[in-house]
């Protein structure tokens, strides 16, 4: 559930995160590119969305708290995003709102520095993003390809095999879930009811 989509009074009691929430997420990020990439300033390019909106705001804090200056902020406009020529973008967002901004800027000849969560690992989003993130630093939660784990490694090469590319983050977090959906329904039978379920 995306913070700031579904206020937490209407989320319904069995609805839980599965991963870092826009403010976490946005933390790491700007740590790392103030630390690590020792960058000062940046753009951010996020969807005209709800959600858009709240990594906006999430990465909009964080860059202050972390010292990075905000260059430009655009939503759903590439052109004005490179008007000044940014060394770094924040590329924010999900889907196909954030491969068609993703794929602009490839268009309008953008060759700095993208930054962005696991959200470019989404083979979609690499497919249709015109190249642009062969080189970008993507901070997310640890999803190691070469594990050791023998039922990863098998997931992994299966994975492979079946789609032609590695398997993301998002991958696995929906393999696992509709594991847990499968064998919940094995436990239940033919009993399904809530209280069978939960």
């Amino acid at each position: 559930t995306c913070v700031g989509v579904i206020p937490k009074e209407e989320r319904h009691p069995w609805l839980f995160r599965y991963c870092l929430n826009e403010a976490a997420e946005s933390e790491f990020m700007m740590k790392y590119v103030a630390n690590i990439l020792q960058e000062k300033s940046a753009t951010i390019l996020y969807p005209n969305t709800m959600f858009g909106q709240t990594i906006f705001e999430c990465s909009s804090r964080s860059m202050q708290i972390n010292g990075i200056k905000m260059e430009n902020d655009q939503k759903t406009n590439a052109i004005k995003a490179l008007k000044n020529n940014p060394k770094l973008i924040f590329a924010r967002g999900f889907g196909n709102s954030l491969e068609v901004l993703l794929k602009h800027i490839a268009e309008l000849g953008y060759n700095g520095i993208i930054v962005g969560d696991a959200a470019l690992t989404v083979p979609s989003t690499i497919k249709n993003s015109g190249g642009i993130l062969n080189n970008a630093y993507i901070v997310e939660s640890i999803f190691d390809l070469k594990t050791d784990n023998s039922i990863m490694k098998s997931y992994i090469e299966q994975y492979k095999s079946t789609y032609g590319v590695d398997a993301s983050y998002w991958d696995a977090i929906g393999y696992d879930s509709c594991i847990l959906i499968a064998e919940a329904l094995k436990r239940v039978g033919s009993d399904l009811n809530s209280q069978s379920l939960f």
